[in-house]
Formats: structure tokens, sequence, C-alpha cells
């Protein structure tokens, strides 16, 4: 598999993202659905902080990767949806702990409430794992 990042400029390099992913000999598309910073209970946590409600996303994240076959690095399109917008860029220097190799092309859109009262951010995302990975 070949991943060739498309990026005319360099701004969005301090926002956490790539412009796009240009995938070329992929093996298998894996869809997330929408992953929060909820316990292996269901249950939120970290209310009152934003930051450890956003770890705590990413590690979910990287779990359901894990048992798809794959990792954080698989991850090539996030779409992140925020009740309260003008925490992005708080949301972002989390994410770059975790996308160390490459980051995601992302799309962050600002809701009035997500699905579990108390959450503030959710994270869906796009993979893609190279051929003969399962």
């Amino acid at each position: 598999m070949r991943a060739t990042k498309i990026d005319p400029w360099s701004w969005q390099d301090d926002f956490g993202f790539t412009q796009a992913w240009r995938i070329d000999g992929a093996g298998s598309l894996v869809l997330l659905s929408g992953q929060t910073g909820v316990n292996a209970d269901g249950k939120v946590v970290h209310a009152d902080d934003l930051q450890a409600e956003c770890r705590l996303l990413f590690e979910n994240l990287a779990e359901v990767m894990r048992r798809a076959g794959g990792s954080l690095d698989d991850i090539f399109m996030i779409t992140v949806y925020m009740t309260d917008i003008g925490d992005l860029a708080a949301f972002t220097k989390v994410q770059k702990e975790f996308f160390v190799t490459r980051l995601p092309a992302r799309t962050a859109v600002g809701v009035t409430a997500l699905a579990v009262p108390g959450l503030r951010v959710e994270v869906e995302a796009t993979v893609v794992l190279p051929a003969g990975r399962s």
C-alpha cells in the first residue's frame, strides 16, 4: 500500500490535520463509528476535563483499531464533532500526542449535543488497511 500526502499548503499542520491522502494498493476499508471518552462500561468519567476526555477517546479509538487488525497509523480521515468548537485547539493538542507518524485528514463540526449527555467530543474515522492484513 502506498499513501501519498496531499498538502498544497503548510498552515494545516498547526491545526493538526492533512488536507488529503491518496491511497494506492489498499486492502481493506474500515469505517469506525463515533468514538467518545467513555469507559469500558459506557460511562462518562471525565466530564470536567476535556483533555482527559480526549485522551480516553483516542485510547478507545486505538482499541477498536487493534481489534480491527490495525492501529492509529492506519487512520486517514477523522470527523470531529464538538459541543464547543472553541475547544478545537485543546483537542488538536491531544490528537497530536496520538498521531505522531502522520496527521489524518480532518473535518471538525460544532454541534449542539452528542448522543451521550456530558460528552463534549466524538470522533469517527475512515481507515485503510494494507492488503494482506486482517
